[in-house]
């Protein structure tokens, strides 16, 4: 559990998730995730901001629940984003956007 922090302002120049990786169980309180960046090239340079995928085989399956917390503005190199590799549980008001495309 990540609760009441900031995960902020991270590079992850040759790797994933440049603020969070998450293979198993999850839950982001009352925290943001913003300006995180894997600037990578190909899978290398997948999401930015929070990576939330399945480990190997026969392990728990990825589950990211973000409760008051804010997603925004990280990136990730093209063709990823900054955003989660799979889908999230979001309770409101949780917030994500995608930076503007350059």
């Amino acid at each position: 559990m990540i609760d009441h922090s900031r995960v902020d302002g991270n590079t992850s120049p040759n790797g994933i998730g440049a603020g969070i990786v998450n293979h198993g169980m999850m839950t982001l309180t009352h925290s943001e995730v913003n300006r995180n960046t894997a600037p990578a090239a190909g899978v290398l340079g997948s999401a930015g901001g929070i990576l939330n995928s399945e480990g190997p085989p026969g392990t728990t399956p990825a589950v990211l629940t973000i409760d008051h917390g804010t997603v925004d503005d990280n990136s990730a190199a093209p063709p990823r984003d900054g955003a989660a590799a799979s889908p999230t549980a979001c309770r409101s008001p949780a917030r994500s956007r995608r930076p503007a495309a350059s």
